[in-house]
């Protein structure tokens, strides 16, 4: 363990919402915003009812997005925002 380096040891996962049940996921690019929305037991996508076996495996890769390495210095412009 003393040979690894200490970003081995970090945290890389980029959401920390692990298993809760997501309300809301607003994905924006190139100054376009899409959000997918929950309403009891639906999922809407721009305020249309979206099929749940298309949107749950965006939210499990969501979940599943890791860091591969940490930047030293200034990152670029972002070119996607997920909340």
């Amino acid at each position: 363990a003393f040979e690894k380096e200490v970003d081995e040891f970090r945290n890389k996962k980029l959401f920390g919402f692990g298993f809760e049940d997501l309300q809301r996921v607003e994905v924006k690019s190139e100054g376009k915003a899409t959000l997918l929305e929950r309403k009891g037991e639906d999922w809407l996508l721009g305020g249309k009812k979206a099929d749940a076996a298309t949107v749950q495996p965006v939210i499990d890769q969501l979940r599943a997005m890791a860091g591969m390495k940490f930047v030293k210095g200034q990152m670029g412009p972002a070119f996607l925002e997920i909340s």
